[in-house]
C-alpha cells in the first residue's frame, strides 16, 4: 500500500496549498489527497494556479491521488433538477484533480440523504441517486478522462450506504467501468462493520481512507470526529489484515493503479487550535509502531 495524507488539516492550520505540500514532504510522505469542500475550496482556484500546484508536486516528488467532495444538493432528491445540480457541483473537483494529474474523485454520500420535508426515505434516495452517480460517471468517462476513478464510500453514520453490501449493490447498479469503492476505515467503524465483510465488495474495493472514530454510544451520540489515528476505537489491525487477505493491492492494480493508495484523514485539533504537524506526526508514530509491515517504514523518517 502507498501511504499519503489529505492536506485539509494543513489548510485548516492556515497554510496555502503550496505550503501544505511542502509540509507533507517534510514529514516524509510522497502522496496527497485534496479536499473539495469546507476549507478554501481549491477546485475554485484558477486553472493556472492548479497547474502551478501540479508543477510544485513534481518538484517535491509528491504524487496526487484524489479529491473528495460532498454536494450540498441531494443526489437522491425526488427533484431531477436538484439531482442534476449535484452532478454539476461535483464537476469542478473532478476537473481539478484531473488538472493535477490525480487518479480519483470521491463522491461523498453518493446515495443521497433522507429528507423529511420531501417525504423522502433513505431507500428512495438510494434508488434516485443511482441515476445521479451514473450520469456523473458517464461525464467523467466520456468528457474528462476514462482512467479517472469515481469512488464511493460508506456514509459516516446513518444513510443508505451503510454496509459493504449496499456499497457493492450501488456500484453494480451504476454499472460504469470507472465506478469503484473506497474503504474509509473510520466510517466502517462508526457503522460497526466487521472487516471480514470487505471481501463482499469483490474487486471493486481499490483504495483506503485511514480515519479513526469512536463508535461507542447510541445513535444520538455516534458521530464523525476524524481524531488522531489510534485515539478512536477503529480496529486497524483487523481491518488491514482483512484488506490484505482480500488483496486490495491486486484490486487496485487490476483497476489500473500502481497499488492501493491509503490516505490519512486526521482533522482533529489539539489544545483548541489546528496544528496538523503535531496531528500528522502523532498519527504516523502510531502507524509505525502499531502496524508494522503494512507500509514501508522508510517513508516515515528520511
Amino acid at each position: 500500500m502507498i501511504l499519503g495524507t489529505n492536506i485539509m488539516g494543513f489548510l485548516r492550520s492556515g497554510y496555502t496549498v503550496p505550503e501544505a505540500l511542502e509540509r507533507v514532504r517534510a514529514h516524509g510522505l510522497r502522496c496527497v489527497d485534496f479536499p473539495g469542500f469546507r476549507v478554501n475550496m481549491p477546485q475554485a482556484r484558477p486553472v493556472q494556479e492548479q497547474l502551478y500546484w501540479a508543477k510544485r508536486m513534481e518538484q517535491l516528488g509528491i504524487e496526487p491521488f484524489g479529491c473528495f467532495y460532498l454536494p450540498a444538493n441531494n443526489p437522491g432528491s425526488k427533484n431531477p433538477e436538484i439531482r442534476l445540480a449535484a452532478v454539476e457541483e461535483m464537476k469542478p473537483s473532478a476537473r481539478m484533480i484531473h488538472n493535477l494529474g490525480g487518479k480519483a474523485i470521491v463522491f461523498c454520500e453518493a446515495s443521497g440523504r433522507a429528507q423529511y420535508e420531501e417525504d423522502l426515505s433513505k431507500e428512495e434516495a438510494f434508488e434516485n441517486a443511482v441515476e445521479t452517480v451514473k450520469r456523473f460517471c458517464e461525464w467523467v468517462y466520456d468528457k474528462l478522462d476514462p482512467n479517472l476513478k469515481v469512488l464511493l464510500e460508506i456514509a459516516p453514520y446513518g444513510g443508505s450506504l451503510c454496509s459493504v453490501e449496499t456499497l457493492k449493490r450501488f456500484c453494480d447498479l451504476v454499472d460504469m467501468p470507472n465506478c469503484y469503492i473506497n474503504a474509509d476505515l473510520g466510517h466502517f467503524n462508526l457503522q460497526k462493520v466487521n472487516g471480514n465483510r470487505f471481501k463482499l465488495a469483490g474487486d471493486k474495493m481499490i483504495s483506503v481512507h485511514m480515519s479513526d472514530d469512536d463508535n461507542h454510544g447510541d445513535e444520538g451520540k455516534i458521530y464523525e470526529r476524524d481524531c488522531l489515528i489510534g485515539q478512536g476505537t477503529t480496529d486497524f489491525k483487523a481491518y488491514f489484515k482483512a484488506l490484505q487477505e482480500m488483496d486490495i493491492d491486486g484490486n487496485a492494480r487490476k483497476a489500473g493503479l500502481r497499488e492501493c493508495y491509503c490516505m490519512l484523514e486526521t482533522f482533529q485539533v489539539i489544545d483548541g487550535a489546528p496544528n496538523y504537524d503535531v496531528v500528522l506526526r502523532r498519527s504516523l508514530d502510531y502507524i509505525f509502531q502499531e502496524l508494522p509491515g503494512v507500509f514501508d517504514s522508510s517513508i516515515f523518517y528520511e
